[in-house]
């Protein structure tokens, strides 16, 4: 899910749009950078990298694998 704040951003949401980070979508974390304050993040389809701060505002529901 991704916070109504997060929303309010046309840019931002052309962003996650285009690297497939919407509802529904599966990621894999790769890496998680506290020197950069980023995220790395794999969809199959490559490595996608967002600021902590807006990654923190998206709610993700862990694999069933995981739990």
């Amino acid at each position: 899910m991704i916070g109504e704040d997060l929303e309010d951003s046309v840019e931002l949401m052309r962003v996650l749009q285009n690297q497939q980070m919407m509802p529904g979508h599966k990621h894999t974390i790769l890496e998680r950078s506290e020197v950069m304050q980023s995220i790395t993040l794999d969809n199959g389809n490559g490595p996608s990298v967002l600021p902590m701060h807006v990654a923190q505002k998206i709610i993700v529901i862990p694999s069933p694998a995981l739990v």
